[in-house]
């Protein structure tokens, strides 16, 4: 891997990360507050990682394996805050529901 590919693919691995981060407090932004608006910036956010990973996928010189390891981490940020927020919902109206 050249230098400036090097450079290149650690920005944007970056910027995946910022991403995903901003996405995660957004959706959680969102659903504490009942925001549309807070959601979709959070979506947008999910949108740019998105991008930011098939760019790697296509632009960058990584192995396969970093490859697939980006995909998965795509496809556990996008799951991950849904999930985890439907379990604390359960959690917390199952504590309501007890005296």
């Amino acid at each position: 891997m050249k230098p400036e590919e090097l450079l290149f693919a650690s920005l944007l691995l970056g910027v995946f990360a910022l991403a995903g981060g901003a996405y995660g407090s957004f959706f959680a932004m969102g659903k504490l507050s009942r925001s549309w608006f807070l959601l979709s910036i959070g979506w947008i956010f999910f949108g740019l990682q998105a991008s930011v990973c098939l760019v790697l996928l296509r632009a960058s010189t990584l192995h396969l394996g970093w490859k697939l390891f980006l995909v998965a981490s795509l496809l556990g940020y996008g799951v991950v805050p849904p999930l985890a927020w439907s379990a604390l919902e359960r959690l917390h109206t199952k504590k309501k529901g007890k005296p």
